[in-house]
């Protein structure tokens, strides 16, 4: 049984940036060596700390102590900010947001930590399943987004291979009841540019996401996945039942298992055939996923979603928890549109980028008890009076859609 941690004494708060002139208004300080002295003369009484150090290309900051701070129960630090293997962090911890986790070992101590965040991986699998050691903790947080921005000397003789997702991905069975968030993300869908994507998942990597039994959310966007046919993919996804969120995008799959691109079929054109095998696997997909007994949201990203692969999805998800579906760029049609209104009565949030005419659907629309509504550039081409007969609120429920409502619709 692990004992309760002590009360803290006091709430009080710090948040401080350790970036070139942030710290102006305690001392000057110009470089993370002395930050890290400023932080080790922080008040034993703080809650919560955060703290970036934007400067990834410096050399290894001095030794990181904070194990004064008895009272600390949330660090953060910035989004690529390593934690590094000699720091030394406050017992009293019991939620950890960092950069990078270089080395397990500064978390072997910490046995009231009950969460840990990790929002750019860059460790290998090894570190990562020591986590499992810790029993305390009891949920893990795993992001990998631009893992490509680090610094090599942080990791003297790693070979960088084993910090790919696939490579760490050979931890994750052993964090299988503590995994509740996995995004891997391609810096290529945020607008950066492509010589910074997230190297290929491997066919072996995303079976294993099959065995994490926790994992509540899980995004996968602009990775290559070209060993795994969507059915695989299907299959390792329909195993994941505790998923509430689920985001898929631009991913490049093994769309032809069974057969070249290039062989001769008939009259069919090697594009004609690998539009059908994409409308087929994503038909597949769709069945699993929206079968998830929990699942709360869908996001789909630039993925094809025929007719039937919208109907099928409905159909499957129609009476479960699904209340967010985003449909964006995936080729959807008024009668796909249509077909998912028709099924999914209980639908809060809807956003569908339509090809073409919108004005079929919007009678269907009509029907749900939506809260918030984007049809994409669709809906410019829409008559108005569909609109104020069958949603008259529509400007409302699009304006929710725009920051802040700020934007006005004519």
């Amino acid at each position: 049984m692990v004992p309760a941690p002590p009360k803290p004494r006091a709430v009080r708060t710090c948040r401080t940036a350790a970036s070139a002139g942030a710290f102006k208004q305690v001392q000057e300080l110009p470089d993370w060596q002395r930050a890290a002295l400023t932080l080790q003369h922080l008040p034993p009484s703080l809650l919560e700390l955060e703290y970036c150090w934007e400067n990834l290309w410096e050399s290894a900051p001095a030794t990181l102590d904070l194990t004064h701070l008895t009272a600390l129960t949330k660090l953060t630090t910035g989004h690529q900010v390593p934690i590094f293997s000699d720091a030394k962090l406050p017992c009293s911890l019991r939620h950890l947001v960092c950069g990078r986790l270089q080395d397990i070992q500064p978390l072997l101590p910490l046995r009231y930590l009950r969460r840990s965040e990790i929002q750019s991986g860059r460790s290998t699998s090894e570190q990562l399943a020591r986590l499992s050691s810790l029993t305390g903790l009891t949920q893990i947080s795993l992001g990998y987004y631009d893992i490509d921005s680090f610094n090599a000397d942080y990791y003297v003789g790693v070979d960088e291979r084993q910090l790919t997702p696939s490579a760490s991905a050979a931890a994750w069975p052993a964090l299988a009841s503590k995994l509740r968030e996995l995004h891997i993300n391609c810096p290529y869908c945020l607008g950066s540019p492509p010589d910074g994507e997230v190297d290929g998942l491997s066919a072996a990597a995303v079976a294993a996401l099959g065995s994490l039994s926790a994992l509540t959310s899980f995004k996968l966007m602009g990775v290559d996945c070209l060993d795994t046919p969507p059915a695989q993919l299907a299959a390792t996804l329909r195993r994941c039942t505790a998923l509430q969120h689920l985001q898929l995008g631009q991913l490049k799959l093994d769309w032809l298992p069974d057969g070249r691109a290039d062989d001769n079929d008939g009259d069919q054109t090697v594009e004609q055939r690998l539009d059908q095998a994409k409308a087929a696997g994503m038909e597949a997909v769709a069945a699993a996923i929206a079968r998830l007994p929990n699942l709360k949201s869908i996001r789909l990203l630039a993925l094809p979603l025929s007719v039937r692969a919208a109907a099928t999805l409905a159909a499957a998800a129609a009476g479960t928890q699904l209340t967010r579906l985003q449909l964006v760029h995936c080729g959807v049609t008024a009668t796909g549109l249509s077909a998912v209104a028709l099924r999914l009565s209980n639908l809060r949030d809807l956003e569908v980028h339509v090809d073409g005419d919108v004005d079929a659907a919007i009678p269907v629309l009509g029907r749900l008890p939506l809260q918030r509504l984007k049809l994409g550039h669709g809906w410019n081409s829409c008559k108005l009076e569909s609109f104020e007969v069958f949603l008259p609120n529509w400007r409302s429920l699009m304006r929710s859609y725009l920051p802040g409502g700020r934007r006005s619709l004519a």
